[in-house]
Parts: structure tokens; sequence; C-alpha cells
């Protein structure tokens, strides 16, 4: 019973460390694209600013997404990652 209990423990302690890296590679690809719609580059920024037509397709595509957060369930998190990804290849960040 102790065994299980240590491996119950190591596979949670596991699980966080991959919430945890997943929330801050997801965080990187909000702020990727929140950099290419604040419009063009300042000093030192190397952005390229986003189109009219890129701006409302991306539009059109965050407010067609459907989510239910309240389940809690992985496939928003993918759908998340998803339109993020979709995003990005949009404005040519990804391919």
């Amino acid at each position: 019973m102790e065994e299980l209990l240590q491996e119950l423990q190591g596979l949670q302690a596991s699980w966080k460390e991959i919430l945890e890296r997943y929330t801050l590679n997801v965080r990187s690809l909000f702020a990727e694209i929140a950099t290419a719609a604040a419009g063009p580059p300042t000093d030192g920024e190397t952005h390229v600013p986003l189109s009219k037509k890129q701006l409302d397709l991306m539009l059109l595509e965050l407010r067609t997404v459907k989510l239910k957060p309240d389940k809690g369930r992985g496939k928003d998190l993918a759908r998340i990652e998803k339109v993020l990804d979709d995003l990005l290849a949009a404005h040519g960040e990804r391919a």
C-alpha cells in the first residue's frame, strides 16, 4: 500500500510539473500574438504588425472558438492551443 501511495505521489508531482511547463508554453503563445497585435514595433522590437485582413481573420477565429471552462476538460486546452497556433500561422510566425 505504501509503495502505491509513493508512486501516486510521484505521478502527481510529474503532473504538476507538466502543467506548469504547459502553462508557460501557452502563455508564450499568447505573448507572441499580443506582440504582433500591438501595432508597429518600437525601438528594439522586430515583430511584423498585423494587416487589417489578418486582424479580421484572427478576431473571427477567437470569437468562434467553443469552450466549456466549467467542465475542466483537456480538450478545451487543446482547442485553445490550436487557436493560438492557427493565429500564429496566419501571421506567418509558425508553419
